[in-house]
């Protein structure tokens, strides 16, 4: 692609690579690439039923789950709520978003646990 960076056929080759990716586990170059081929895509404007729905439903869960980067995830499946709010799949992209702001809220409380000792915790005998 290097070569020939306005090659017809991009996104499809950006997509082939990410799912070599995925094969060999490399999912933040996977991802990448999911990315670059929705940059990529070619866009029909006369064709009504052409939308990406597929690509930032994949992306959102790949970043989620795979990577880890909820950044990306949130940015994808906001992009997703935004332009298909009554797509079936939003529904699901609801529930990802309120899972990860679960997480991210008990990760908090973990973190806020394990740095603050609290009257009631334990004291080491001959620590002050």
């Amino acid at each position: 692609l290097q070569p020939h960076p306005q090659a017809r056929f991009r996104s499809a080759l950006y997509t082939l690579m990410s799912q070599a990716e995925v094969t060999l586990k490399d999912y933040a170059a996977a991802e990448a690439d999911q990315i670059r081929a929705l940059e990529t895509k070619e866009v029909d404007p006369t064709n009504p039923n052409q939308n990406n729905t597929l690509e930032y439903y994949r992306i959102g869960l790949m970043a989620e789950y795979d990577v880890g980067d909820f950044a990306t995830a949130r940015d994808y499946f906001g992009r997703f709520l935004r332009q298909y709010p009554n797509d079936q799949k939003a529904f699901n992209v609801k529930l990802e978003l309120q899972r990860m702001d679960r997480m991210e809220q008990q990760v908090r409380q973990a973190a806020a646990a394990a740095t603050i000792p609290s009257a009631s915790s334990p004291k080491l005998e001959g620590a002050p």
